[in-house]
């Protein structure tokens, strides 16, 4: 009845047809719930019928993990149905929800968590935003990675957080590792002159110039420390 309607462009009566079968069985059990599910999803991008087109590609995405797909297969619904919830939407916290599913499905899939990166913070939901980071860093494959998203730590300590210590923490990390990051030792110039951080800032500064060979730097940074602290 479903395929008959569409041939008629009945796309309203077709998509009720496969509702009917879709309301038989559980997903991932029947040939036909399946093939009346990939039809309506059709039919749903088609007709623009946004909040059941999102239903059913949460359904598709639960029909092949019953039926033992990989991840791979899973993903592309789940990336569809997040997008459609945020953009045609406007549902934040499904959208947030379904790029966490993914991430579940795949940690280090970048654009989940580019995706999740952004809506945390545009929620400012900066617990959920540190956690986020952290499991990133413990994943990080090279320096590269770990420099990248140790910073994004250390600025989010700093400026939503306001808890200096991690963020000296990290700077220090990245320094460590790559004595000449630009940003890191930027940053640390800056919080130098604070009463509270600006000694430590200083001692990690200290040692990447030293590191470095960075004369010049080092030398400007040992004559501001005996002008600010003389004793």
């Amino acid at each position: 009845a479903g395929a008959l309607r569409e041939e008629l462009g009945e796309a309203d009566e077709a998509i009720q047809a496969y509702q009917s079968v879709l309301a038989l069985g559980d997903p991932g059990t029947e040939p036909a719930v399946m093939a009346a599910l990939d039809r309506a999803i059709v039919l749903y991008e088609a007709e623009t019928a946004f909040e059941p087109l999102v239903a059913a590609l949460r359904r598709k995405a639960l029909a092949l993990a019953l039926q033992g797909e990989p991840a791979s297969e899973r993903k592309p619904f789940l990336f569809r149905a997040a997008d459609v919830s945020e953009v045609e939407l406007g549902d934040i916290p499904a959208a947030t929800e379904l790029y966490e599913q993914v991430r579940d499905l795949d940690p280090a899939d970048l654009t989940a968590f580019d995706n999740l990166r952004r809506l945390y913070g545009e929620g400012e939901r900066w617990d959920d935003l540190e956690g986020l980071l952290v499991d990133a860093r413990t994943r990080a494959p090279d320096d590269r990675s770990a420099n990248v998203t140790d910073y994004m730590l250390a600025q989010l300590y700093e400026n939503q957080l306001a808890r200096e210590a991690d963020a000296l923490d990290r700077y220090e990390a990245i320094l460590d590792r790559t004595p000449a990051f630009p940003a890191a030792r930027r940053a640390l110039e800056s919080a130098r002159g604070e009463r509270d951080a600006g000694p430590r800032a200083a001692d990690i500064l200290e040692r990447s110039y030293t590191g470095t060979d960075d004369v010049p730097a080092l030398v400007g940074l040992l004559v501001s420390r005996l002008e600010r602290w003389p004793e």
